[in-house]
């Protein structure tokens, strides 16, 4: 029977169901041409159209059949689903309203219209759905799936893993059941559970890239960082594309300190989603890892863009900035960091660290004290603040530290250090001794950072050659495995070691290899700027601060400031060197070791007074006591003809030069009264030949002594005139310096 519908649309079905799409569509229509108005050939065409994915014809067909039927929920459900596949979300919810107000019984639609609001992130709109469902509903499995999904979304994962729970046991190969279910667990911390049913759901459905997911999650979370690697591993195997596995294998690798192969996986997360803030935060972590300062900086920026400002956005900052060596810039980003992270013991501790660089000894303190409260059982904290008081000299809370921070750990090598060094400061040599040998067999210890600290111990003691050995034993060490690998740090602090010791050839080659292991720029211009002005080589000195550019960006920087200065010093450009050793002593207001002070004193004594641009005066006053040699008391004694501990012996000779001298005098001293007047006159031209210096000072002087005895008068007064010149040279091949001096007196 050629016009019998329900023959032809069982053979159509058969066609379709053997792949024979084109024949079953032919067939479909011909159903039409004789039963315009068939409903079951419209839906099969429809159907039939979307499984070839030819979308607006299966569009066409549907709405074609809602025409004919508008009380018939049909064509909305298969437009809702329809529409849900291909993303058409606001579409599909139309769909589903309007099947749902023709039959407010049917379960499909109550889901259906909940996976799209999900999928469409409408979640209040998801819960109005599932909350459409009956009583008699709720057994279905999938009314019981969107009810699991709706709870997980918000936030009650123990209702949505009970009915997770209950989608499996009637579905068992549900894949949104068992994923949200197995998300539910880990949520609750359900950590066991969680594994289980990941690994359990890993086998049944075998391309879901969430279960090896939450695997690696969960040994993550365990602290198991290998076994984490290979979860996420599995899951791109999956999914190639899985951008939420990129991104935390990426920072588990930095937990692995593997930050190139974390770089790489956030490489390739963003070549996915080039605007996912994780991805460009985890990659600035491992740029800092790296010493790419700068490019964390960048990272962290268009990360700050995307998630906005977060603590970890101004830790990224405040690391990076301390790499640069630009303090100031790391102390405002840490605060800004402790703002929002107020008990975060590691940032109090970085800042502390960040204001002892910057000579803030007593911040730094208090810093300290306040993580010292949120963990009082850390040792490394007391070690810590008793090197801060150390630098204050401050003796007896040193002590007190020191003591505290040995009692909860005499064995770990990074306290000893701290330890010791606080009690190097403080002059207690034998002490810090003992610490680094002790923190030399410590399990922990880094015998690197050791070895520098017993070289450092040996330069204060002037046993150049134990220092010398020393840092040759830490870095072979490091060498050969038997130590961590030496550091960027590490070599910047031999270069330090080694030009203390005027060995510049050796520091100027560590500070190189600094340079080329990511050490800060300012670490290393400086360095170098220093071992050329040890040598007296200042133009070279100004062209490793210059390789720094823009002179105002390192204005705040102490060390940059101090190289400043004594290059103006070297070159009598007295006015920019007390500039520069002002600005130092400022940014070191605590610093016990007074070198900025000094300078700025010398060069200040130096400078004397600005008369005019081009012209200064000075002046000099002193005070000093000048000594008889002792031959003389003894043969005053003789002259008197006393012996021994005689009670008549004559009493010590005093006298104190000034510009007004007196001299007092027992037994056979004679009184005198004698005023000196000094006129001084001088230039001081400097002579270059090439890189090296030969400083001139000539003047004139005449001196008028006048003394008001009589009887002396004679013997005392003088008219003295005197020409003079004096010579010294910078260095010469390293190896020379030559100094001389001529005059002529008359009068």
């Amino acid at each position: 029977d050629p016009n019998n519908s329900k023959i032809e649309l069982q053979y159509a079905n058969l066609l379709w169901i053997m792949q024979k799409k084109p024949e079953s569509e032919q067939i479909y229509l011909s159903v039409l041409k004789h039963d315009p108005v068939n409903r079951y050939a419209f839906e099969s065409l429809g159907y039939l159209m979307r499984d070839e994915g030819k979308i607006p014809e299966a569009e066409q067909y549907f709405q074609q059949m809602a025409k004919l039927y508008p009380n018939d929920y049909v064509p909305y459900l298969a437009l809702g689903d329809m529409y849900t596949s291909i993303d058409r979300l606001d579409q599909a919810e139309v769909a589903y309203e309007q099947g749902y107000k023709l039959a407010p019984q049917n379960a499909a639609l109550i889901a259906g219209g909940s996976n799209a609001a999900i999928q469409n992130h409408k979640f209040q709109l998801a819960g109005a759905w599932v909350h459409r469902s009956t009583p008699a509903m709720m057994d279905d499995p999938r009314i019981q799936r969107e009810w699991e999904r709706y709870l997980f979304l918000d936030g009650k994962y123990r209702e949505s893993a009970q009915f997770g729970y209950k989608v499996l046991a009637q579905r068992p190969k549900d894949l949104d059941g068992a994923v949200y279910l197995a998300y539910a667990l880990y949520d609750l911390g359900r950590f066991d559970d969680t594994l289980a049913l990941a690994s359990q759901y890993e086998v049944i459905l075998p391309a879901e890239p969430n279960f090896p997911l939450l695997e690696g999650h969960v040994h993550k979370q365990q602290g198991l960082l290998d076994q984490a690697v290979d979860d996420y591993g599995r899951a791109l195997k999956r999914d190639p594309k899985m951008v939420e596995a990129f991104v935390n294998r990426g920072y588990v690798e930095n937990d692995l300190q593997d930050a190139e192969a974390a770089i790489a996986d956030f490489d390739q997360a963003l070549k996915f989603q080039p605007n996912n803030g994780s991805a460009r935060l985890g990659a600035a972590f491992s740029n800092l890892e790296l010493h790419r300062s700068h490019a964390a900086l960048d990272q962290v920026a268009q990360a700050e863009k995307i998630i906005g400002a977060s603590a970890a956005t101004h830790e990224v900052k405040a690391t990076a900035y301390r790499q640069l060596r630009q303090l100031q810039k790391a102390e405002m980003e840490y605060r800004a960091a402790i703002t929002l992270a107020p008990s975060d013991v590691s940032l109090h501790t970085a800042l502390a660290d960040t204001l002892y660089y910057e000579h803030k000894y007593r911040p730094a303190i208090d810093q300290l004290a306040i993580a010292i409260r949120e963990a009082p059982d850390d040792p490394f904290l007391y070690a810590q603040r008793a090197h801060a008081e150390a630098e204050l000299k401050m003796r007896s809370e040193t002590l007190q530290d020191v003591k505290l921070a040995e009692d909860q750990a005499s064995d770990q090598g990074a306290v000893l250090l701290a330890t010791g060094d606080a009690l190097l400061l403080l002059g207690e040599k034998e002490a810090a001794q003992q610490r680094f040998a002790r923190a030399l067999d410590a399990p922990d210890t880094n015998r690197v950072e050791t070895r520098l600290a017993f070289a450092r111990l040996f330069v204060n003691q002037h046993k150049y050659d134990d220092a010398r050995q020393q840092v040759s034993l830490g870095f072979t060490e490091a060498r050969v495995g038997e130590a961590s690998p030496a550091t960027a740090d590490d070599l910047v602090a031999a270069g330090n070691i080694f030009l203390s010791m005027n060995d510049f050839d050796l520091a100027q080659k560590l500070y190189e290899r600094a340079k080329e292991s990511g050490a800060a720029d300012e670490q290393v211009a400086v360095g170098m700027a220093n071992v050329a002005l040890a040598q007296g080589d200042d133009r070279r000195a100004e062209q490793y601060l210059a390789t720094l550019g823009n002179r105002d960006q390192y204005v705040d920087d102490y060390d940059y400031m101090l190289a400043e200065g004594s290059i103006y010093r070297m070159r009598h450009d007295m006015p920019n060197a007390v500039s520069a050793f002002a600005r130092a002593n400022a940014l070191a207001p605590e610093n016990d070791n007074n070198e900025a002070q000094r300078s700025l004193h010398e060069a200040a004594g130096e400078a004397g007074m600005p008369v005019s641009d081009k012209f200064n005066v000075l002046s000099d006053f002193s005070i000093a006591p000048v000594f008889d040699d002792a031959t003389i008391y003894t043969t005053d004694a003789k002259l008197a003809g006393l012996t021994g501990n005689s009670r008549q012996l004559p009493t010590a000779r005093r006298l104190v030069e000034t510009q007004f001298t007196q001299g007092y005098f027992a037994s056979r001293v004679v009184s005198t009264s004698t005023n000196n007047y000094n006129f001084n006159g001088g230039l001081n031209p400097v002579l270059r030949l090439g890189s090296a210096k030969f400083e001139f000072n000539t003047g004139l002087q005449f001196t008028v002594r006048r003394d008001a005895n009589a009887r002396t008068s004679f013997d005392v007064d003088q008219n003295l005139f005197r020409q003079f010149v004096y010579l010294s040279s910078s260095p010469l091949f390293n190896a020379l310096t030559i100094r001389g001096q001529a005059y002529h007196e008359a009068g």
